[in-house]
């Protein structure tokens, strides 16, 4: 591609140790419908194979070029490919997921009608090959997991608050700032209600579909989780309307579940333990669900096990926030020891 060659879209791609994805990724981008693109991958000085999967790429398609990332953090991979972009519109793909051959093509599309400020599809969570896995990748594409993150499930068009890697003209997210990097996570949220409050449309089209890997353990899914909670509440701090009543449920059972534990401690009674009841009551709904019962086969405590993780690590993290110094009331330091996946928020 020529330096005077301005392509249509520009594909940022931020990513560190993602040796085992970021082939699948590059492949599903470089096997697009439509081909005028400019795609950047942001790396965060990986320490595995990543820059060698990428560099067998580069040779063959010029169109891919490589930028580091010494801050290591997603909002900053985001504002250096935005500097970077020579495209018309911006579309971010994370290093962990593939889309459909006509993802870029669909996305164009829609931004051309000048509709829309912003676009997004469908995101389908991916397991492996353990039970485990396969139950988290189900939870995440369950309302009982994901509530009202209707990108996880919707099957119709809609406008919505907001979109999974979303697509923008690059002239409307240079005008914004770019993307707030005192933030951990939650940094695309924060984005696209900036955005909403600026008079755009966000369009979720469902037809358009993002396969991610998603967490693989319990463990990794309760870190993923807290981080999700300590951006949801820091972008709390910055905008208050943005925190919306369902925010607040996984807190809200937290704190029941912890108050109904010490009452039973102290006045040596079980009448405390009603209280949990209502949420034992979502559990038990949650299990007798189609899909999450059948991807835990012959180990149903999964499902709770799964369900608990995510919102009671999002709880704890959301609570910590406000106890913790630092940006964005979060320690930036521990999430840069951290990897880049994962970070979209409930």
């Amino acid at each position: 591609m020529s330096e005077n060659h301005r392509p249509c879209v520009t594909v940022i791609i931020p990513v560190r140790d993602e040796a085992r994805s970021i082939g699948n990724c590059l492949d599903s981008i470089q096997r697009q419908t439509f081909r005028d693109m400019d795609i950047l991958v942001i790396d965060g000085l990986s320490t595995d194979r990543t820059l060698d999967v990428i560099e067998s790429r580069m040779a063959d398609d010029p169109r891919i070029r490589v930028i580091s990332n010494h801050e290591r953090v997603v909002p900053t991979a985001l504002n250096l490919g935005l500097a970077e972009a020579r495209g018309t519109y911006l579309i971010r793909i994370d290093g962990h997921s593939v889309v459909t051959p006509d993802y870029v093509e669909r996305i164009v599309g829609h931004l051309k009608s000048g509709a829309y400020a912003g676009v997004g599809g469908t995101k389908i969570a991916v397991g492996g090959s353990s039970v485990t896995s396969k139950v988290i990748a189900s939870a995440l594409s369950s309302r009982f997991g994901v509530g009202g993150s209707e990108y996880h499930y919707a099957q119709e068009p809609a406008s919505v608050d907001h979109i999974p890697f979303g697509a923008y003209p690059v002239e409307l997210l240079r005008d914004m700032g770019g993307w707030n990097e005192t933030l951990v996570a939650n940094e695309d949220f924060e984005m696209d209600y900036r955005i909403r409050r600026s008079g755009g449309l966000l369009l979720l089209d469902p037809s358009m579909r993002i396969f991610w890997k998603s967490s693989q353990t319990l463990r990794d899914l309760g870190y993923q989780y807290q981080r999700y909670g300590r951006g949801k509440a820091a972008v709390a701090r910055l905008h208050p309307q943005s925190l919306k009543l369902r925010h607040l449920f996984p807190v809200a059972v937290l704190v029941t579940l912890a108050g109904s534990g010490a009452a039973v401690v102290i006045v040596r009674k079980r009448w405390p333990l009603l209280l949990d009841l209502p949420y034992l009551a979502f559990l038990l709904a949650a299990y007798l669900d189609g899909p999450l019962r059948k991807s835990s086969r012959r180990s149903p405590w999964l499902v709770p096990a799964v369900l608990c993780t995510m919102e009671m690590s999002w709880a704890w993290g959301f609570l910590r926030a406000f106890w913790q110094k630092g940006p964005g009331g979060a320690n930036h330091d521990a999430y840069k020891r951290r990897d880049l996946s994962q970070d979209m928020p409930l």
